[in-house]
């Protein structure tokens, strides 16, 4: 026999390697899929829980035990999931191109070829940034470390791929990365679980509505300085009408309910502005936006204003924030005051990182995908993680001193995102994946052009996610209560409920909260709970939310306190035991004895008037407008818009001279304008206004029209994503 071997048969030993027969590629070809999927399970994990600790340690004074195992369950999961999809896409190519490798022999070598198909794939990583810079919808909510992270684990996975397929699975370099592979994937596997058991732990589902707030309440006695715990809570962007106990006839806030009807609400309580900086400021300072300056011009709270916060630590009390909309922050200097200022919201960056974000973003509202994911991945604007901060806080605090907590819901505000058992109350099945795929814009088009962007029927699936927002909202202040009656005695606490302002759903053909001063955004709930000083009842009292800041020092201090302003004073009823004895016995009440008891030497003259004020607009949208259409007439939504009620008149006056008058009992929608039938009354209004004008202490800051601090990029980020900045 010769042992020549001839040209041909060399060239097909270079071209083909060692694995010539049918069964060597086919082993070949499976090594390289199972390792190539196996280490993108394991990178994945890798890669997600590193991305975690690292975004989770800036946090980590709230990150608790239960936050870090959400979020690295989450994170993990998400991308193991879409690593070990990319390895797959990497090794079925590899495989393919090695059991076609016998049959291309002679022409291009199909593993150079898969290798530079790979690292083009590769180099889109790397260009997605930049077209999420340009715009491109598909490129949104990846983060450039995520992109580079990845063109590097297919640059790698794809040369140690070509190097099994290539005959080298005997070699050191093939028998270390299959062992590697092997070792590693039966403990990722176990985290795997793990992580899913979290995620089903934390799943999003509906609480149970039954549950009676004061139940468990613990039984302490009062401190001997009389001082009650205080509570403030504000449920951003929350319209009124929306609320079981402010008449709504649909299922929205049953836990609200039940905690209204063993407190004082107030039916007629006005905001003195209409969006979220101006309106806490009053709320803080007792001012109004005239007053303290703060506003979309001004974006924040000069120094020399006494807030809330600071009055309350100087009486000794601990102090705390937590507010999930970024304006109540050290940015607008609203946090003055507060010993402890914390953001839950914050903590979905390390939950949320790129691929959730991309999930969230592209594929979450574009598909029919959508229904699953909002059932297992969707999550709220920072509810849950502040009840569990809240019960944190709560185990630790100083016992012997009272406590002023001020919370921040942000789950009604724009985006409308309400977790899938929340939505599916009030959105029709069929409805369902579209009231996801809806992006409802507060643009330019339809609420200063008035273009019908919407048919009826999306402006009522629109309401319906609303509403389904309020029932989550809902379940997360039923479970803060419950947290708080398991930790405090509830005769020893100060219970405020309330919102900064309300929300346009196309009302007036119009959304969000910028361009008017009509009730369905300065309308607002107020709900208070105070045994010692309040009985549960009803009363239509006209009020304001700068009443709060004397109200809460009355409260403190035991009777009431000078303030800045005349405007806001208290409404509790003087004290009528003293400090640290029994409460008075608890009843029903009617609204008119309600408002008998609430009544006392602090209480508003029955002609009492409560001013709404639209101190700036955001000058973005209108700025857009005008791009959009140069022939739109800006001037109506410019300047200050103020309107003024009395009784049941409520008079509106805009800075170009636009009146309008409305019977608020006869007409609560606002859409009879009455200016020419009742001059009179118009008139006797306007004049109520100048006078209330002239006795307000005018802000003068030098920079009230263009001061504006630079915002951090976290901040910056957020408000884009609340559609405050474009």
């Amino acid at each position: 026999m010769s042992s020549e071997v001839s040209s041909d048969e060399k060239r097909e030993l270079l071209d083909v390697g060692p694995d010539i027969t049918a069964r060597g590629r086919c082993a070949s070809a499976w090594s390289v899929l199972t390792w190539a999927i196996r280490a993108g399970l394991v990178g994945g994990l890798a890669f997600g829980l590193v991305q975690t600790v690292v975004l989770g340690w800036r946090y980590r004074a709230m990150m608790g035990l239960r936050q870090w195992a959400d979020a690295l369950s989450y994170s993990g999961l998400a991308h193991g999931i879409l690593w070990t999809l990319h390895g797959a896409v990497i090794g079925g190519a590899c495989a393919c191109l090695t059991l076609l490798s016998r049959r291309a022999r002679r022409g291009i070598a199909p593993g150079p070829v898969g290798v530079a198909v790979l690292v083009a794939g590769a180099t889109g990583f790397l260009l997605w940034p930049g077209a999420a810079v340009l715009g491109v919808p598909v490129a949104k909510g990846i983060h450039r470390t995520w992109c580079v992270v990845m063109a590097v684990y297919w640059l790698a996975a794809t040369a140690v791929s070509y190097a099994i397929a290539r005959g080298l699975a005997t070699t050191w370099v093939g028998q270390s990365a299959r062992r590697m592979a092997r070792t590693a994937f039966w403990p990722a596997a176990i985290i795997v679980i793990a992580s899913l058991a979290v995620q089903w732990f934390e799943r999003p589902r509906l609480m149970n509505p039954t549950t009676a707030w004061r139940q468990s309440s613990v039984d302490a006695l009062m401190r001997r300085d009389g001082r009650p715990n205080i509570l403030l809570v504000v449920l951003d962007t929350q319209r009124v009408d929306r609320l079981g106990c402010y008449g709504c006839d649909r299922p929205t806030t049953p836990r609200l309910d039940a905690f209204a009807a063993d407190a004082l609400v107030f039916e007629n309580c006005l905001s003195p502005a209409i969006c979220t900086l101006p309106s806490h400021a009053s709320i803080f300072t007792g001012l109004f936006p005239c007053e303290h300056g703060a506003n979309y011009n001004h974006t924040w709270l000069d120094d020399g204003f006494t807030t809330m916060a600071e009055l309350l630590l100087k009486d000794g009390y601990q102090t705390l924030a937590l507010s999930n909309n970024v304006w109540i922050s050290a940015s607008s200097n609203l946090s003055q005051g507060f010993e402890e200022v914390l953001r839950p919201s914050a903590l979905h960056q390390p939950r949320g990182n790129s691929v959730s974000e991309f999930l969230d973003r592209v594929l979450y509202p574009a598909g029919r995908v959508c229904r699953w994911l909002g059932a297992v991945t969707s999550e709220d604007a920072g509810a849950k993680t502040t009840n569990q901060l809240v019960a944190r806080w709560l185990d630790r605090r100083d016992p012997n001193r009272p406590f002023f907590m001020f919370i921040n819901y942000l789950e009604p505000h724009h985006p409308y995102r309400p977790h899938l058992p929340h939505r599916a109350v009030f959105v029709k099945p069929d409805d369902v994946d579209l009231s996801y795929r809806h992006e409802w814009s507060q643009g330019a088009e339809f609420s200063l052009l008035r273009r019908d962007c919407y048919t009826p029927a999306e402006l009522q699936l629109l309401n319906e996610t609303y509403d389904g927002e309020t029932r989550m909202l809902d379940d997360y202040v039923g479970e803060l209560l419950e947290v708080l009656a398991e930790r405090v005695a509830l005769d020893d606490t100060f219970v405020i409920i309330t919102s900064d302002h309300g929300e346009n759903l196309g009302d007036h053909h119009l959304m969000g909260h910028s361009w008017c001063v009509y009730d369905t955004l300065a309308h607002v709930p107020l709900i208070m709970s105070y045994p010692r000083r309040l009985r549960p009842g009803r009363t239509d009292r006209l009020v304001q939310l700068t009443d709060l800041l004397p109200t809460v020092m009355d409260a403190a201090r035991g009777h009431p306190v000078p303030m800045p302003s005349t405007s806001g004073r208290s409404l509790l009823p003087p004290p009528s035991t003293r400090p640290g004895a029994p409460s008075t016995a608890r009843s029903r009440l009617t609204s008119s004895a309600a408002s008998k008891l609430a009544s006392g030497p602090a209480s508003q003259p029955a002609d009492r008037v409560a001013v709404i004020e639209r101190m700036a607009p955001r000058r973005g949208p209108i700025d857009r407008a005008q791009c959009i259409d140069v022939r739109f007439d800006r001037t109506p939504f410019e300047g200050v818009l103020r309107a003024i009620r009395q009784g049941p008149w409520k008079y509106v006056v805009a800075a170009n001279g636009r009146e309008e008058l409305y019977h608020v009992v006869n007409d609560p929608a606002e859409v009879s304008n009455l200016i020419d039938a009742h001059r009179p009354i118009a008139d006797r209004l306007a004049g109520r206004l100048r006078q209330w004008l002239s006795a307000a202490q005018i802000y003068k800051g030098s920079t009230r029209l263009n001061g504006h601090r630079p915002l951090d990029e976290e901040t910056r980020r957020r408000l884009l994503d609340l559609g405050y900045l474009k």
